[in-house]
């Protein structure tokens, strides 16, 4: 058997690499989460559905953090001791008696999932019998828990908005059978639900009626004239959910086109842009490139921003910006971001090698085309004169 020993090409193989880690780095999905779902907090679902046990306890009063199970909810009987050490549970009142409570082993830790109050336990037992349907069928978990928001109950109801606020806005906008208008509109005018503004103002958007529509409008108005940035992505994305050109005009020329404007406002419009442009329709994104080169030309902390876009959507324009970013970069500028610029550069190159390849392919084989043309008319030229001039013979004629 013969043996072909293969070189590696040290170039392709630096710019796979090159190319990988810009995507790990650079990217930001047009998550609703940018959005609406507030700092810090997690899913307890997500919890238990990547733990390898969940089981309920029973904290014991006497010896802080340790417990003791009475119950299986997933995982092996025979490998889950009776007793275990909890983390993160939150702390309790003296003379409070025994809690009982939801807990999940992640990484060889048992952590908090929440309080054992009959109704909470059995929703987290519905989640476990659900979770291969939904790996199979992402948006109907968001469904699932749409249909949960509102509920009495608090543990219920609170991991109902943190799933529906962490999934894609594409899946948001998909929702029915969630809160009605009348629902959505009380809810944003409690101030003690204020951090799910962001998460109604996107649901109203579905749903939103002639009047909710003005007050969308308004509000991004408002944003711009006294310059507040609260929620102004969420009222934004909204905006353009309902009106796309009106919006896209106001937010390009009011916040993007001139300079000097407060960055968090420009931040806030383009994280907008960025969840329809990846979450909504297409045909948006064509409207979005220029108002991405207003930005970048008067806001250059916007790079980092709309590079990972710019890559996702395949839009080579900004090639000429790049290249002198790349001349001369800021020191601002991050590793990860001028590693995103390095592959946009890259790919943008081979894109416009390949458009003046196809060009010069499309002259050549025209060329060919007529020199066929040229080729087949003289034959046929030929072809009737020797044929008139051998009639012209056989008639005897000179």
């Amino acid at each position: 058997m013969l043996f072909r020993r293969t070189v590696l090409n040290r170039g392709r193989f630096a710019g796979k690499i090159l190319m990988a880690l810009a995507l790990a780095l650079s990217c930001r999905c047009a998550w609703a989460c940018q959005i609406c779902l507030p700092a810090g907090m997690h899913s307890a679902a997500a919890l238990v559905l990547r733990a390898d046990a969940v089981v309920v306890g029973r904290e014991d009063v006497a010896v802080p953090d340790f417990a003791r199970r009475l119950r299986i909810l997933k995982g092996d009987p025979d490998e889950l001791a009776s007793e275990f050490y909890l983390v993160g549970q939150p702390p309790r009142r003296l003379g409070a008696r025994a809690r009982e409570f939801v807990c999940a082993r992640v990484e060889g830790q048992w952590q908090w999932v929440g309080r054992e109050d009959g109704e909470f336990a059995l929703l987290i037992g519905e989640i476990l019998a659900r979770a291969e349907d939904w790996q199979r069928d992402p948006p109907e978990r968001v469904l699932y828990f749409s249909r949960l928001l509102g509920s009495r109950n608090r543990q219920v109801d609170n991991l109902a908005h943190l799933e529906v606020a962490s999934a894609p806005y594409g899946q948001i906008r998909r929702i029915s059978g969630g809160p009605t208008v009348q629902e959505l509109r009380s809810s944003l005018g409690n101030f003690r639900l204020s951090r799910w503004h962001p998460l109604y103002i996107l649901l109203l958007a579905q749903l939103a009626e002639e009047e909710d529509r003005i007050l969308i409008e308004e509000k991004v108005r408002r944003a711009e004239s006294q310059g507040n940035p609260l929620h102004l992505s969420a009222w934004a994305t909204a905006w353009i959910e309902v009106a796309a050109d009106p919006a896209l005009q106001f937010l390009t020329s009011s916040f993007l086109e001139p300079p000097g404007k407060d960055f968090e406002l420009v931040r806030q419009v383009l994280l907008a842009l960025s969840v329809q442009g990846n979450e909504g329709p297409l045909k948006l994104r064509e409207r979005m490139v220029p108002a991405y080169r207003l930005a970048w030309n008067n806001y250059p902390e916007v790079i980092p921003l709309v590079i990972s876009d710019l890559l996702e959507w395949e839009r080579w324009s900004f090639l000429p910006e790049a290249e002198a970013v790349l001349q001369d970069p800021p020191e601002w500028l991050k590793r990860e971001d001028l590693i995103a610029l390095q592959v946009y550069r890259s790919k943008a190159l081979q894109a416009d090698s390949g458009l003046r390849k196809d060009e010069v392919s499309r002259t050549e084989r025209s060329k060919q085309g007529w020199s066929s043309l040229f080729a087949v008319i003289v034959v046929l030229l030929l072809v009737v004169a020797v044929t008139m001039t051998a009639k012209r013979a056989a008639r005897g004629w000179p």
